[in-house]
């Protein structure tokens, strides 16, 4: 490597900004270019790729223009100016590695009109999610024939809107029914799947050979869309229809990787745009975790004359890996507002008409948000909370940090962090008796039974509690909680029965998901030995067979999603640190049903809810820049 570009990637790593894996992308594209001295190029290439790596789609290079980087030691190290950069990246010699989107040459880097710089498949991405979305979007509605409020007496056994309110719930179901593309967002308990309930109930009603699939990106999600969709497709008005009650019943989820279902061969998956899915209506939950790469993929495996309705909580964290979808999507519409032919077969069902679109946004009229919560109704602490987070304002994060600091309600209370009490504390919490007078931490107890009824009652214990932590090192993080939890519940053997374990990837050998959490269990198959058990399995595996697992006493947030719990014990650290984010404590808190206890200083606290997750992209830019071609 030629000594002023070593020099360059040292002080690089020296700022604690970039990874080996930045620089040694940025060396990569020097090689591709037959040359050793590019700064410019070493320096867009590291940026990109380390976009990538923080969860972003794209760099914006005008942020970085001019910036002065300061190593931990050494020179200070100034960036180059934005147009200078501009002009050099755009150097014949570079053509190998670098192109504008004007050019039709592949190649790893890309830069866009707007002065995102992009590696080239998640430019790609973006393209396929905006053009699969917007030609969707710009089909002209097809009202379904469906007799004057017959929505409403389909779902008379649900909690409705007060009079006079627009019933956002069935105002969204009309525009799905109308729609090729809908997105349906809100917080948890605002009933996004009794709107998927409603709309497949009508569906199969006219076309009993519809052909729908539904997905989620996790293994738990799909299973609590499942269950969900049982509950609620069981509460619908269908007693003249016991056959479509029926078919709601039997409807499959699956989650999106093994929908497409990976390639192995290829890195891709078998249902592609050459292949498409068969499927006529697809429904995908919890969409604020699915990445760019995978909405794309979702969206490019679909025949065309498919129709897609994404659900899922735009104020979630955004996935772990690149994008953040959902929240673009919402930010490109005008929510709960629908063209004139949606509008009048809204009334027609509700009897109130919604709102018009008033802002020319790219996706208007295909985004409904639903703002009435219906779970929080005993846990009425949980839902102020939550909202004042989601409808936080610049400024007043230190007023809301004190308001949470203080509160000891009997669905929220917050404790500040103590290492001489969190224990005792904790012990107390895993004895507290459910109605069925068992408790946590008689896993072990239940685990030496070893029967089917104790096996159902040891999952109801998983579900009914879980701890949640920001971070996996540490004093409050996921590896000590987990370790004092064995403790406290006399699990610390390896495979001592009675062990929760989470999946931590797919795995298409045994069907596992990602998410999946089973549990310890003495094999019922072979006396002596034990097997791992999962929800809606007959049969276990034996350690051996699993994918990478470990113990879920506590999990992150972010592997929290998709998940819900009667109680949750929410732990920060006692320390700041980039990953407190307001969607993090929100996230957090609001996968509790009953009850959250919170664990974290005011100061944390404070700063957790002033810093927000930034998710650099250009899916709104390029939804947008699309529309006005097509019109």
């Amino acid at each position: 490597m030629n000594q002023d570009i070593a020099a360059l990637s040292s002080q690089l790593v020296a700022t604690g900004e970039f990874k080996a894996i930045d620089l040694e992308f940025a060396a990569g594209m020097l090689r591709l270019c037959g040359t050793d001295s590019a700064p410019e190029l070493f320096l867009a290439a590291a940026l990109a790729c380390r976009a990538v790596r923080s969860g972003h789609s794209c760099c914006l290079l005008e942020e970085w223009a001019g910036k002065l980087l300061q190593p931990a030691t050494g020179t200070p190290l100034r960036l180059p100016g934005f147009d200078a950069w501009i002009d050099a990246l755009q150097r014949p010699e570079y053509a190998a590695a670098f192109r504008r989107t004007t050019g039709n040459m592949e190649t790893p880097l890309l830069l866009d009109t707007g002065g995102r710089l992009y590696l080239q498949r998640c430019y790609h991405a973006e393209a396929v999610v905006a053009d699969e979305v917007l030609r969707r979007h710009q089909q002209e509605p097809a009202i379904p024939e469906l007799p004057a409020g017959r929505l409403p007496r389909l779902l008379r056994n649900f909690r409705t809107a007060p009079p006079g309110e627009p019933d956002y719930q069935q105002i969204a179901v009309c525009a799905a029914l109308a729609n090729s593309f809908t997105v349906i967002t809100g917080g948890p308990g605002t009933g996004k799947t009794t709107v998927v309930a409603a709309l497949l109930a009508l569906e199969l009603e006219r076309r009993p050979d519809l052909q729908i699939a539904l997905c989620a990106p996790t293994g738990k999600a799909q299973a609590r869309l499942r269950e969900s969709l049982l509950q609620d497709g069981a509460k619908l008005a269908l007693d003249d229809h016991p056959e479509i009650r029926q078919k709601l019943a039997e409807l499959p989820a699956s989650t999106i990787h093994s929908l497409l279902r990976p390639d192995f061969e290829t890195g891709g998956f078998r249902f592609n745009r050459e292949h498409p899915l068969p499927c006529d209506l697809i429904v995908a939950d919890e969409c604020s975790m699915i990445p760019l790469s995978l909405m794309a993929a979702l969206l490019e495996a679909l025949k065309p004359d498919a129709r897609v309705v994404l659900l899922g909580d735009k104020d979630q964290l955004a996935s772990v890996e690149s994008g953040a979808v959902l929240a673009d999507l919402c930010d490109s519409a005008e929510r709960n507002a629908f063209s004139p032919a949606v509008r009048r077969f809204a009334e027609l069902q509700t009897g109130i008409l919604p709102d018009a679109v008033t802002r020319n946004l790219p996706l208007s009229g295909a985004v409904a948000e639903l703002v009435r919560n219906h779970r929080f109704a005993n846990a009425p602490q949980i839902g102020k909370i939550s909202t004042a987070i989601r409808n936080l304002a610049d400024g007043k994060a230190p007023e809301l940090a004190a308001e949470i600091a203080r509160l000891d309600c009997p669905d929220f209370r917050t404790r500040p962090l103590s290492p001489v009490s969190f224990e005792a504390e904790l012990a107390a919490e895993i004895s507290r008796p459910e109605p069925d007078g068992t408790a946590f931490r008689d896993l072990k107890r239940l685990a030496a039974d070893g029967g089917d009824a104790a096996l159902e009652t040891a999952f109801r214990q998983l579900d009914a509690f879980r701890i949640l932590a920001a971070v996996r090192k540490g004093p409050y993080g996921v590896e000590q909680l987990n370790e004092l939890m064995r403790r406290l519940t006399g699990l610390e053997a390896d495979y001592a029965p009675g062990l929760p374990l989470i999946m931590l990837r797919n795995d298409p050998e045994t069907g596992l998901s990602n998410g999946d959490i089973g549990i310890v269990w003495k094999s019922a198959r072979h006396p002596g030995s034990i097997e791992v058990r999962f929800p809606g399995r007959a049969n276990g595996f034996h350690p051996v067979e699993l994918p990478e697992h470990e113990c879920v006493f506590a999990m992150t947030v972010h592997k929290s999603q998709g998940s819900g719990f009667d109680r949750v014990l929410l732990v920060l650290p006692d320390q700041e640190s980039p990953v407190l984010t307001r969607e993090l404590l929100y996230t957090g808190i609001t996968r509790a049903r009953r009850r959250v206890e919170l664990r974290a200083e005011e100061s944390i606290l404070a700063a957790t809810l002033a810093n927000r997750t930034i998710r650099r992209s250009g899916l709104a830019a390029r939804l947008a820049e699309r529309a006005g071609r097509l019109q």
